[in-house]
This record gives structure tokens, C-alpha cells and sequence, in this order.
């Protein structure tokens, strides 16, 4: 069923909109049907901002290529072409039908065809939607729009081959649920499930983008809990999946109760940043792990987590009770500031189920006091240059480290106070 719709300011304003209907134009002058196809228009009738700009059309790779004279061919077995007008890259597919899917990801050959025939291999009705900014005409043969207005995530045609061509696609369902807050139809659901496992076929680098996604969108709670109803992170291969498998994580339902709870009672969420706000749903999210804090740590490893991510969730990881008392006030202080580890304490204080120990709550309460007491993290009184010459190799770092502690927890008040302990203990310095 066809439509009309005017894109929003959004829309026609977004930077790279000017370079995407110049090549629209260009194929269509050259007598090409082309539209714009797939999440673009999907966004801009959801009122989303989009992305990027793909375009559908009936011009083969070799017919882009002519027409443009910049382009990048790394597709082009599958009909795509990359165009690059104006500094902006805009990918061109040709209508296809897609072949069989030996690998799991991408078909083993593409048939060129027509726009009906294109829509009925892709995904989602809801990514198989063209336009005709031209006309305004919003060219619909899966009942796309339909599933819009209805907030419904349905597989176009037999959701089981769907899945079966391409196993990201389970996946990318649970993703599209988390960024929209859409349900997904009751056939597609039951396809997710009984072929999740499917999922591990892919490469954990390309899984990994997808759970990134996740985890930074807004309905990233329920995109998470339907994987945990599904069987787990699917980036956990072989041997971890079947150790997964055996050792579920709490049930999807738990998952979202507890993290409500969590961000209702702190201020988690409030004027975070971005970056801050994906590190701690990782630490949620891993916390539900039924895994060790070792093999937790050798999962960061080996995943691409990227160094700071990975760096802030294993200090993260690493408070217990017993760490927390060990460990001098001023090492927890000076931790909280380098890996944002304030958020984790925060929440161990006012979320986590079983809740903490009352000694374990008086050490939080303790360290996040010192914290709020400082703008920002402060610089040490003490440098190395202000030590006694006698001092050498670790003993330097080993006395810097002992002050700044000391700083830290307020036991020296000011930088006099810090010099006559040092003078106490050293001598003339």
C-alpha cells in the first residue's frame, strides 16, 4: 500500500541530505528509477533523526559507476556502490533478489530485479519502505508503514528464512526493540527463539557492535532482557556459549526490575555523559553475569570493549566488601575519580540485590563524601621534586602515593600541613 509523506526540517537540513538527493537526481535524470530506501525512511516517518542516506535503484553497479565520478566498488558483487559527492558518502544498491546464504551473513549471489522484489529480502517491513522525495511518495509493498503506525517489529515473509540467511538479523531485531521500544510480532518472536544460537555463526567484533547499540539506546533495558530470555550475550562462543547456556543469567524480567530500581533510587542517569552512561548499563549488564570476576575480566580481554571502556569496568568489577575495607579510603577516592567508579559505587549503595552489608555502605558513604567535597579530582601538595634526595626507585612512588592518600582522605588539610608531616618524617627536605 503506497503513501505520501513531507519530510520534516530534520530531515531536509541533516548535512548530509543535500549530497544524497543530488545523487537521487542524477540517476533519475539519467532515466533510473531510484528512491531512498530502508532506515532513513523509517526514521524520518518515526520522526527520528536518520542516520545516513542509502538509496534503491534500477541502475546496475557499472551504471553508478559512470554516472559518478568518485565511487568505491567494495560491494559491488552485491549490487552496492558507494558514491562520494560533495565529501559525503552515499550508498547505491541496485534492486535485487537475493540468492542462497551459505555463510550465514551474505548471499552467495544477487539477481537483479525490481523494487517489489527488493523489498521482499530485506529484513524488516519496517526497514523495507522506498521514497520519492520528488513526489512524496512512500512506496510500501510489505505493509511497512502499517507496522510503523502499530510499533511492531515483523520479519518480511517467513521469518524463519529470514533468520536463516542471515543470523545477525536475530539480533538486529532485539536492537531495533531497544532503539524504538517496539514489540515484535509473535511469529518473528518465535523464529528469535528457537534460532538464537545461530547468532554465534557471526563474528564477535560485528556481534559486538550490535550489543554496543543496545546497550546506548534508549529501551536498552528490554532490548537486554529479551537476549537474556533467549539464552545470553551471544558473544560468548563456544565454550562460553554452552557454559552460558547451563548458567543463565537472571531471567530478562529480573534484569529490567532490577535496573529500575536501581536508577529510581540514585542519580544515575542524570547529566551523564554518553560514554558514562554505556559504562555503567555494561557494568549492570555484566554484574548479571553468572561468572566469576575472573573469567568476567578475561571476557573485557578479550572482546572489543576498547581500552578506557575496558579499563573502567575491571576497576569496576573489582569491588567486593573485602577490597573496599583492604584498601585505604584514599585508594578508592583517587579509583573513583580515574574510571568513573563514583556511578558503581552509587548504585552497589542503592541497588544492588541483596543489598550491601551495613559496613559496606558506610565505606561507600565514606568515599563518595570525600569525592563531592572536591570539583574535581585534586592535584597532589606533594611532587617528587619535594623529596628528600635519600629517597629512591619505588620508595619515591611508594611516599607520593602514601600523601596523596592522605589527601585525599582529609587527614592533611592543606599544603602547609602536608609539608610539616613531610618535614616530620623526612627531615629537612
Amino acid at each position: 500500500m503506497n503513501s505520501f509523506a513531507t519530510p520534516d526540517s530534520t530531515f531536509v537540513n541533516h548535512p548530509h541530505y543535500a549530497a544524497a538527493l543530488r545523487v537521487f537526481r542524477e540517476l533519475k535524470v539519467a532515466a533510473f528509477e531510484v528512491y531512498f530506501a530502508g532506515g532513513c525512511v523509517r526514521d524520518f516517518l518515526l520522526k527520528r533523526p536518520v542516520n545516513d542516506f542509502d538509496l534503491a535503484s534500477s541502475a546496475p553497479p557499472e551504471g553508478v559507476q559512470k554516472l559518478f565520478p568518485k565511487t568505491l566498488d567494495i560491494g559491488k558483487k552485491f549490487g552496492v556502490i558507494h558514491v562520494i559527492i560533495d565529501g559525503v558518502t552515499i550508498e547505491v544498491t541496485t534492486f535485487r533478489q537475493d540468492g542462497n546464504y551459505g555463510d550465514g551473513r551474505r548471499p552467495d549471489q544477487v539477481l537483479f530485479s525490481s523494487p517489489q522484489e527488493d523489498a521482499a529480502r530485506r529484513d524488516f517491513t519496517i526497514n523495507a519502505l522506498f521514497f520519492d522525495p520528488d513526489s512524496g511518495k512512500i512506496f510500501d509493498f510489505v505493509d511497512g508503514v502499517k507496522d510503523l503506525d502499530q510499533k511492531i517489529i515483523r520479519a518480511v515473509g517467513d521469518p524463519a528464512l529470514r533468520f536463516a540467511e542471515d543470523h545477525l538479523r536475530l539480533l538486529r531485531a532485539l536492537r531495533f526493540q531497544a532503539q524504538l521500544g517496539f514489540s515484535i510480532e509473535e511469529k518473528t518472536l518465535q523464529a528469535i527463539d528457537a534460532h538464537f544460537s545461530d547468532v554465534t555463526s557471526v563474528s564477535k567484533e560485528r556481534i559486538f557492535q550490535e550489543l554496543q547499540k543496545i546497550i546506548g539506546a534508549p529501551f536498552w533495558t528490554i532490548g537486554l532482557s529479551s537476549i537474556f530470555k533467549h539464552g545470553g550475550l551471544p558473544f560468548l562462543k563456544s565454550p562460553d556459549w554452552t557454559l552460558q547456556k547451563n548458567n543463565r543469567f537472571h531471567s530478562g524480567a529480573k534484569f529490567v526490575d532490577s535496573c529500575s530500581k536501581a536508577l529510581e533510587k540514585s542519580d544515575l542517569n542524570a547529566s551523564e555523559t554518553e560514554s558514562r552512561k554505556i559504562f555503567l548499563r555494561w557494568y549492570l549488564t555484566l554484574t548479571h553475569l553468572q561468572m566469576t570476576p575472573g573469567q568476567t575480566i578475561e571476557l573485557l580481554e578479550n572482546y572489543p570493549f576498547g581500552s578506557q571502556l575496558r579499563k573502567s569496568l575491571k576497576e569496576a568489577i573489582s569491588v567486593t566488601e573485602k577490597t573496599l575495607i583492604e584498601k585505604p579510603l584514599g585508594f578508592w577516592i583517587e579509583r573513583a575519580f580515574q574510571a568513573d567508579l563514583h556511578l558503581v559505587l552509587d548504585w552497589i549503595r542503592v541497588g544492588s540485590n541483596p543489598p550491601c552489608s551495613e559496613k559496606m555502605n558506610d565505606r561507600i558513604q565514606q568515599i563518595l563524601n570525600r569525592m563531592q567535597s572536591f570539583k574535581v579530582k585534586p592535584k597532589p601538595w606533594i611532587q617528587a621534586a619535594d623529596l628528600p634526595p635519600t629517597l629512591k626507585g619505588a620508595q619515591i612512588g611508594t611516599t607520593l602515593q602514601k600523601f596523596y592518600y592522605l589527601q585525599l582522605e582529609g587527614v592533611i588539610q592543606n599544603r602547609d600541613q602536608a609539608f610539616h608531616q613531610l618535614k616530620g618524617e623526612f627531615g629537612n627536605v
